[in-house]
């Protein structure tokens, strides 16, 4: 996208004379520019912000008190005003909500003898939802964002005193849509309209991106970076741009974002060809190029890296396996499907999250003997999976057309099967397909298409959102069943 600027694009009108304005000659018509483009692409039904235009003569000088009419020419969006008149620098400025229907929306400014005009595109914002520890998030159709469950550090959002809900709440702070929304063990961030990126909660190992230690409301990070996508591991976050940059800040530990020593702001990964995706985990951090080779990065004492050893990364290292085409990353276990179809998982399996269901994968850390594997280990049964979830001791996963399988320690519910614990995929039963699924540290949450979320697992803390502090075995919708379309 394009992003604002403080350029101005004149489009002056014809004059009316050749004279220069300074009462020796003929008056010179007024003219009306853009003042900064708006974004190529919104989110419909959301507010967009401001659009302004500047009215001058000769050029520069502000023309104050010119009456400016705005109006929407297609997509039935809203305007704060249909009526402006320019302020002392010749600005004149509305406010923009775009139509909810996807698809080319245009705002027209117009003077006598002149106008200019607003195009971008507005498009659905993807349903999602993120679980952290002990709390969850989402995103309605309109990028509003929702959490619930625990806000001991203010990972809620909602300013709210750091109390915990048990349903879901609109994040507080400026109204703000965001195209996507990531929660970590106890911050979260989300990209905004105007692909910025904001943070909230836990910030005291740099995570939130600002030098904030804790912030119950959402923080832009510190610099004019755009990102694309945002991934919040435990004490980590990192970000992508649209040409593929992975930006990392807060705790590295273990190398965890990349070079040495910790970052309380953005700074830029070294690394291998543009990354097209992002997998921020406990303590380690994966990438997925164009290509399909996917890196990783950070604490590997379970081989949660997938390159044959158990070294902590300070820099991307190849994962040994084939092409794929997703990643992901829980607390100590990793997981991806092949381009070919087939789902893998490497790292940790003393909960058998790895699906294999050998339950033999023995590695020792100094001299306790553990279960890992330091390369990907095909998912039992042989189930193509587009969306992988791995968490703290289980793992979730989604196939295309949205069916939940779920594997590895079941102790609170969290595999949603109602039956033991497995050491291979097993099949959830819910009545709507999913379009996306996460796990959080013994709780796991879905949401379908329609913004519908279920839940299920441990809930001491509300994190499954049904108004209850009642563990569930299966899946167990939100309270109110969809998300508010506020």
């Amino acid at each position: 996208m394009r992003v604002r600027s403080t350029l101005l694009i004149l489009l002056f009108t014809a004059a009316c004379g050749d004279g220069d304005g300074d009462g020796t000659g003929p008056e010179v018509a007024p003219a009306i520019a853009v003042v900064a483009p708006v974004p190529d692409s919104a989110i419909a039904g959301a507010p967009l912000g401001s659009v302004a235009v500047v009215v001058t003569r000769n050029g520069s000088n502000a023309v104050r008190g010119a009456w400016v009419k705005f109006a929407v020419v297609q997509g039935g969006g809203q305007l704060s005003s249909d009526s402006v008149q320019t302020n002392d620098a010749g600005v004149a400025e509305v406010l923009w909500t775009l139509g909810a229907q996807p698809g080319t929306q245009v705002v027209r400014a117009a003077i006598t003898g002149g106008e200019v005009t607003f195009t971008t595109r507005g498009a659905p914002v993807r349903a999602q939802v993120s679980t952290g520890l002990r709390h969850t998030c989402a995103l309605n159709r309109r990028g509003t964002p929702y959490c619930w469950g625990s806000d001991e550090n203010g990972q809620l959002g909602n300013d709210s005193a750091l109390a915990g809900r048990h349903v879901p709440t609109r994040v507080g702070g400026e109204a703000r849509a965001f195209w996507s929304i990531s929660a970590g063990s106890a911050h979260t961030c989300g990209v905004a309209v105007d692909h910025r990126v904001f943070c909230w909660g836990n910030g005291f190992d740099g995570q939130l991106g600002n030098g904030m230690e804790l912030s119950p409301t959402p923080k832009p990070v510190a610099g004019s970076t755009r990102f694309t996508k945002v991934v919040a591991g435990a004490l980590h976050t990192c970000a992508l741009t649209a040409s593929g940059e992975a930006w990392c800040w807060g705790r590295n530990t273990y190398g965890e974002i990349g070079g040495v020593g910790g970052s309380g702001v953005p700074r830029q990964m070294q690394g291998p060809a543009p990354f097209s995706q992002l997998a921020g985990g406990g303590m380690h951090t994966c990438g997925r190029t164009m290509s399909g080779a996917i890196y990783c990065w950070g604490y590997n004492g379970l081989g949660q890296l997938g390159d044959g050893t158990q070294a902590d990364r300070g820099s991307p290292v190849s994962v040994t396996g084939p092409a794929m085409s997703t990643i992901s990353a829980g607390s100590a276990v990793s997981c991806a499907t092949a381009t070919g179809g087939v789902s893998y998982c490497w790292g940790e399996d003393n909960f058998e999250q790895l699906g294999n269901g050998n339950g033999e994968n023995p590695c020792m850390i100094k001299e306790f003997r553990h279960r890992c594997s330091t390369t990907p280990v095909a998912v039992q049964p042989a189930i193509s999976f587009g969306v992988l979830a791995p968490g703290f001791v289980h793992v979730c996963a989604l196939t295309p057309v949205g069916a939940a399988w779920c594997w590895g320690d079941n102790t609170l519910g969290q595999l949603g099967t109602g039956s033991a614990s497995s050491a291979t995929a097993m099949a959830v039963a819910h009545p709507q397909p999913f379009e996306d699924i996460d796990t959080g540290q013994f709780h796991t949450c879905a949401i379908t298409s329609t913004y519908a979320v279920q839940c299920w697992g441990e809930n001491s803390s509300g994190q499954l959102g049904d108004g209850t502090a009642s563990r569930r075995h299966t899946p167990t919708s939100i309270a109110g069943g969809t998300l508010p379309q506020g």
